[in-house]
């Protein structure tokens, strides 16, 4: 790829300061409401760390918060319970709140760029310049702000980046080898303890985000039909059977244990999940699930001018790539392509089946969403680096100008929001120093909850991990005037 190192230079600069702006954001958002729970833990979730693979419910029929969440409890209850104590050798304990929800989800964020622009490039030196170029397509994605609420891939409450970003990041290690090996054609030998480790990645995957399962037996099921598929293409047969035991033979034997693997654990866990008592809350028609994921679909597309003109410029992107030159590579793109995007399609349309939350009322939204607009990201950074490798003339110029105008539209939307976490922070500093045993606060905003108190009974839960955190050094309670 012939691009002058200035260029290449410039790019990483983006980067580097993109990188540090979005730890600054990640570090100015105020903690949500589920912490207290999951890192004290409160008595509703105790049962998911005391029973990780939901054993209680497959033999005693139980119900209880988060059963097929274990993975995605447990290293928020270990991170939030330490990382905070250790950041307090270095800064005073209200201040190690919110340096640790920022340190570890700008980690997660680098994460997931770098592992998607792999995907895109099947580059891994941090030299290559399509790595890097792959990299800068992707990163303005990551919202904080602007065009969170379908963008925010790591979201801004700390409970669901660690639930969410986290499942995400381990999706991708495991899909990693394959893409690598059989679409990007990297020459990778797997040992058995390679494969070892994909099998117990298998079970963490699969107990931990509340996606991942759907993910997982959507995509390997898909990924299995195509090399099924090929099979049959290159030994073409007359007979049936033999059609039947041609494609079987063009799928590699280790990529079928490991994905029969995950699919079963997988299905297990998504049975385990329908026990989950937060599954109750709210019943609402299927009928109306669909009618409202139509409306949410429509959201997604017109919410605002950044999403338009990624969608709009992704079609423009496949059409180009469709016009050109054919050759393998070409025709490697479109398999992926179509694979992506009936997986797209199945997704879509199963996630009304996974119930219906209030805050969640057009059923699409940036936590649910994920895996789709990963394969949509994927396929744009692909078919954009093809252009800039193949196409030349005015139409390749025009195609650089709308990826330069999203890549603007989208950075200068995600505006910085100093405020956000100022409120919370002042009153915890408020409770720390307050001489009272109960003390009531002003009603400007939350602290730790998701919404303000009027009980001192209320905020009991919050207060014992404020004296866990050394924020209090005390028992205290709180309410916030009405």
């Amino acid at each position: 790829m012939q691009i002058k190192n200035i260029w290449v230079r410039i790019l990483l600069i983006f980067l580097i300061l993109d990188t540090g702006y979005s730890f600054v954001q990640h570090y100015h958002q105020k903690l949500d409401g589920d912490v207290v729970g999951i890192v004290l833990p409160v008595v509703d979730c105790q049962p998911v760390l005391e029973d990780p693979f939901g054993l209680s419910v497959l033999l005693e029929n139980e119900s209880y918060a988060g059963t097929n969440r274990y993975f995605a409890h447990k290293i928020m209850y270990e991170y939030m319970r330490g990382a905070p104590l250790l950041l307090q050798y270095f800064v005073e304990p209200v201040t190690s709140l919110y340096l640790s929800a920022g340190i570890i989800k700008i980690i997660l964020q680098v994460l997931l760029i770098y592992l998607l622009a792999v995907f895109i490039t099947g580059k891994t030196h941090l030299k290559s310049k399509e790595l890097i170029i792959a990299m800068v397509l992707i990163a303005p994605f990551f919202q904080a702000t602007g065009y969170h609420e379908y963008f925010g891939i790591i979201d801004n409450s700390i409970t669901y980046a660690l639930f969410y970003a986290v499942g995400n990041v381990l999706v991708l290690l495991f899909f990693l080898p394959f893409i690598l090996k059989y679409f990007h054609n990297r020459q990778l030998k797997f040992g058995v303890l390679y494969y070892m480790w994909l099998l117990a990645l298998s079970v963490v995957i699969s107990f931990h985000s509340p996606t991942n399962s759907g993910f997982i037996l959507v995509m390997c099921p898909l990924v299995l039909m195509s090399f099924f598929y090929d099979g049959i293409k290159s030994n073409k047969a007359k007979l049936f059977i033999d059609n039947l035991l041609n494609g079987l033979k063009g799928i590699p034997t280790a990529i079928l244990i490991i994905f029969v693997f995950i699919g079963l654990v997988s299905l297990y866990s998504f049975y385990i999940g329908t026990f989950n008592s937060q599954n109750k809350w709210t019943d609402v028609a299927i009928t109306d699930r669909y009618i409202s994921l139509v409306k949410g679909l429509w959201q997604i597309v017109t919410f605002k001018f950044g999403h338009f003109l990624f969608f709009a410029l992704l079609a423009f992107n496949l059409l180009l790539v469709y016009k050109a030159e054919k050759g393998k590579e070409r025709s490697k793109f479109f398999k992926l392509t179509a694979l992506l995007l009936v997986f797209a399609l199945i997704y879509t349309l199963l996630l009304p089946l996974g119930g219906f939350r209030d805050y969640r009322p057009l059923i699409i939204r940036r936590d649910t969403y994920m895996p789709v607009l990963f394969a949509f990201m994927i396929l744009y950074g692909m078919s954009t680096l093809y252009i800039i490798k193949y196409l030349k003339g005015s139409i390749k110029k025009l195609q650089l100008v709308l990826v330069a105008l999203l890549l603007v539209v989208l950075t200068a939307a995600d505006s910085f929001k100093p405020e956000m976490h100022h409120c919370e922070k002042d009153l915890l500093y408020l409770i720390a120093e307050s001489k009272k045993k109960e003390i009531i606060l002003p009603g400007k905003c939350t602290v730790l909850s998701w919404g303000t108190k009027y009980t001192f009974s209320a905020s009991e839960n919050a207060a014992k991990l404020l004296l866990h955190w050394n924020i209090i050094e005390e028992p205290k309670r709180f309410k916030f005037q009405p």
